[in-house]
C-alpha cells in the first residue's frame, strides 16, 4: 500500500473568522461549493492544504460528542528569511491572532510561535 496524500483537519468555531485570519496571513483560500458553510481549505505556496472544518461538521466527521482541547499539537510553517518570520508574526497580531513568542533563535533556527483565533498553535521558522 502507498499512502498517496495527507492533510490536517482543524475544528474552528467560526468559519468566516478563520477564513479572514488565514487570508490575512497570506494563505490561499480553497472553497468547495458543496461544503461552503461547513469547511474550507487553506493552502501554502507548496500546495499543502489544511482543512478548516466548522465544529458541528467536525464532530460528525470525527464521530465525537464534543471536541477535546488538544495541547499536544504544533503546526509548523516555514518561510525563507528571518524578516518574513517577523512579518508573519506582525500579520498574526493584526489579524487578531495571538503571538506567543516573537522571533528568536532556538536550536539554530530563527522562529516564532502564535495561535489562531481557535487556539491552534503554530510555529514559524526561517529555513535559510
Amino acid at each position: 500500500m502507498n499512502i498517496t496524500s495527507n492533510w490536517l483537519n482543524l475544528a474552528v468555531a467560526d468559519l468566516s473568522v478563520s477564513e479572514g485570519f488565514y487570508q490575512a496571513l497570506g494563505f490561499t483560500i480553497k472553497h468547495n461549493e458543496a461544503m461552503q458553510a461547513k469547511m474550507l481549505g487553506i493552502e501554502t505556496a507548496d500546495g499543502k492544504i489544511i482543512m478548516l472544518i466548522e465544529q458541528q461538521q467536525f464532530k460528525k466527521a470525527a464521530s465525537l460528542d464534543n471536541i477535546p482541547k488538544i495541547d499536544g499539537a504544533l503546526i509548523s510553517l516555514s518561510v525563507a528569511t528571518e524578516a518574513e518570520v517577523d512579518d508573519l508574526l506582525t500579520l498574526v497580531n493584526q489579524a487578531n491572532g495571538t503571538v506567543l513568542q516573537r522571533g528568536t533563535k532556538l536550536e539554530g533556527y530563527y522562529g516564532g510561535l502564535f495561535s489562531d483565533p481557535d487556539g491552534h498553535r503554530f510555529n514559524v521558522i526561517a529555513m535559510s
